[in-house]
């Protein structure tokens, strides 16, 4: 019974290596689609912010929907920041989750002066929130030429 046992193990220990790199390869992809989706989203909202805060300045209605999105992209980093990060990817998540702060920072301020009624544009413009976003596109770039290696 032990000789059996013996001459067994390898050979498991031979396929559960094998799971490994497969299950590496599932997570990558998932992250890859994810950071897919946040980079979209983050590209979106760097791209309707200008305009939107501007119009905030002067539009009451403007400046709810404004807090509303900063909001809603406040929970898509929430969100963003739960996925499961693959070991090939940590660097770069490292640096997204860098850029994630300074976004964050810049929201909060953008929200709580909004929510004071002394919201300016160059509140965003001043911030890192901007830099950042674009930041996560270049990111963003070098985590698809790892996904596709």
């Amino acid at each position: 019974m032990m000789k059996k046992l013996l001459l067994a193990l390898p050979m498991l220990l031979v396929i559960a290596a094998g799971c490994s790199p497969v299950e590496e390869t599932k997570n990558t992809i998932t992250y890859v689609n994810e950071a897919t989706e946040y980079a979209n989203e983050a590209a979106t909202f760097a791209e309707e912010l200008p305009a939107m805060a501007q119009d905030a300045v002067t539009n009451p209605e403007t400046a709810e929907q404004l807090e509303s999105t900063l909001k809603d992209f406040q929970a898509q980093i929430d969100e963003f920041n739960q996925v499961e990060v693959p070991q090939l990817m940590e660097d770069l998540n490292g640096q997204i989750s860098e850029q994630n702060e300074k976004i964050q920072a810049g929201v909060e301020d953008a929200i709580t002066a909004i929510e004071e009624g002394s919201f300016q544009p160059d509140i965003l413009q001043n911030s890192e929130l901007l830099n950042s976003l674009q930041d996560i596109q270049g990111i963003y770039e070098n985590i698809q030429k790892l996904g596709n290696e």
